[in-house]
């Protein structure tokens, strides 16, 4: 499902991204992965964020605008955690639960690709085969984000 964010929508998401990316740097958090070009990191932090965002508009509900809330769901009062990549495939991590949402795009338009159970993913077929664990599930295997439409 497509889904465009407005000029509003944009501007605070990508001051949320930015504002995780320098509480990462103050905070000097090792990244996952490091930075294959000079600000890649800031691009991501405000893509994610604009993910998020994207995600909240599509279902009807409340973002919340997280800042250093790990481990904590994306959109408020949800167990749904949202992905923001270019992959063809859903990145799940071992520790992930409740529902993971796959999103590509650029700003300010977006796909949301469909969602599963963390622990749907957690498939041998699926596990990646090098450092750091995680389970890549292609988008042909997500359910379809209708669902969770008619969950709300």
């Amino acid at each position: 499902m497509n889904v465009s964010l407005n000029q509003n929508e944009v501007l605070v998401s990508t001051y949320i991204g930015s504002r995780r990316n320098a509480e990462a740097s103050f905070r000097k958090r090792t990244p996952r992965f490091a930075e294959k070009t000079p600000g890649e990191l800031w691009g991501f932090h405000i893509e994610a964020a604009h993910a998020e965002c994207a995600v909240a508009k599509l279902l009807g509900l409340y973002w919340g605008f997280g800042v250093n809330t790990f481990h904590t769901p994306d959109i408020t009062g949800t167990n749904y955690e949202v992905r923001w990549s270019q992959r063809p495939n859903l990145k799940v991590r071992p520790d992930d639960s409740g529902i993971v949402i796959s999103v590509s795009g650029k700003s300010p338009d977006y796909v949301v690709h469909g969602w599963i159970n963390a622990e749907d993913a957690k498939r041998d077929e699926w596990k990646c085969s090098s450092p750091p664990a995680c389970y890549f599930v292609p988008h042909d295997k997500l359910r379809p984000t209708g669902e969770l439409l008619k969950r709300q």
